[in-house]
């Protein structure tokens, strides 16, 4: 939120302070800071001066640089002092958003096991493809389906491979009721 300065003997505020502070009361204060609001607009370019004869319809738009007008007024338009403390908050929250972001695609690449296990007494075998949380090698996955399988009676004789989405639909029907069972 910018904060626009108004003449001194008028309290500068920004537009959400004048709508908070019921302007109604304080129309001196309301036209003071829409004054000077629609002032920095026009010095930055945003809007165009009345009777300047520049105008919507394909005219050159007014030159950016505008050190000029600023210093035509006694308004104290935008003050940049460099880095600022909320500047540096903002920087140290988005900067590990961003890249949690760019590495989410790589974090939900699907990561599957197939694997071949036992139950006792008595002697039974089977063959199942599971899925696995990162990271996606066999000492992760025989550790995952060791305890995914004890839990159900079944003992882990070994893990044939791990593979992504590429490798499911072809090992389906030789896994049949332990497809993504465990």
């Amino acid at each position: 939120m910018k904060t626009v300065a108004a003449a001194p003997n008028i309290r500068a505020m920004s537009s959400s302070e004048a709508a908070f502070a019921g302007v109604a009361e304080k129309p001196a204060m309301a036209v003071e800071t829409m004054r000077a609001a629609a002032m920095n607009l026009r010095d930055m370019g945003l809007i165009p001066l009345l009777g300047d004869g520049a105008s919507s319809s394909g005219a050159e738009p007014p030159p950016r640089n505008n050190a000029a007008r600023l210093s035509d007024n006694s308004l104290c338009v935008i003050a940049f002092h460099g880095r600022t403390a909320q500047f540096q908050d903002m920087v140290r929250i988005l900067t590990p958003l961003i890249f949690a972001c760019l590495l989410a695609p790589a974090a939900q690449a699907a990561c599957y096991a197939d694997y071949k296990a036992k139950q006792d007494k008595p002697l039974r075998l089977h063959y199942g493809v599971a899925e696995i949380d990162t990271p996606c090698d066999v000492e992760s996955a025989a550790k995952q389906l060791n305890e995914r399988l004890g839990r159900a009676g079944w003992t882990l004789l070994n893990v044939v491979s791990v593979f992504g989405d590429d490798g499911l639909a072809e090992r389906k029907e030789s896994a049949g009721p332990n497809f993504l069972r465990y």
